[in-house]
């Protein structure tokens, strides 16, 4: 049995990637590791890995395929980002968070004004609102574990 940890791909560029691992955050033997089996792979040129910021960023050849399969030599499971390369994930913004807090008002509002009726309605506002902040921040890191 092995544990997987999530990657998250933070900058991609032709030859060049960051991750992010962010479970493994301040785990500098962890990263050292790490490092050592991107460079013994053939196909990674360098790898920088910064542990207290939880990440690493590694320079491949052309060859280099980012996918699952090429990762999970690694270790690693990571939802790679479709977009053009260059460019880093879309994340939240601020007129996406309000545009969800007017349509729990709206709810909140349709369902009356009874008090235990405004009280759920206020909790949804609340955990939608914690929702919302986590995604709109880098995400955290879970392990996975995978049988082999």
């Amino acid at each position: 049995m092995r544990v997987m940890h999530f990657a998250r791909v933070v900058h991609r560029v032709s030859n060049r990637v960051r991750f992010s691992v962010a479970a493994r955050r301040g785990d500098a033997v962890y990263f050292s590791q790490l490092e050592e089996a991107f460079l013994r792979s053939g196909e990674i040129l360098s790898a920088r890995a910064n542990p207290l910021a939880g990440s690493i960023v590694i320079r491949h050849v052309p060859e280099f395929t980012l996918c699952a399969k090429s990762l999970a030599r690694f270790d690693l499971v990571c939802a790679v980002h479709s977009g053009a390369q260059g460019q880093t994930a879309p994340q939240w913004g601020a007129a996406d968070v309000s545009r969800c807090r007017l349509g729990l008002l709206l709810v909140a509002a349709a369902l009356g004004r009874q008090p235990a009726l405004q009280l759920c309605g206020l909790l949804a506002e609340l955990c939608l609102g914690l929702v919302l902040h986590q995604m709109a921040r880098p995400q955290t890191a879970c392990a996975l574990v995978s049988r082999n």
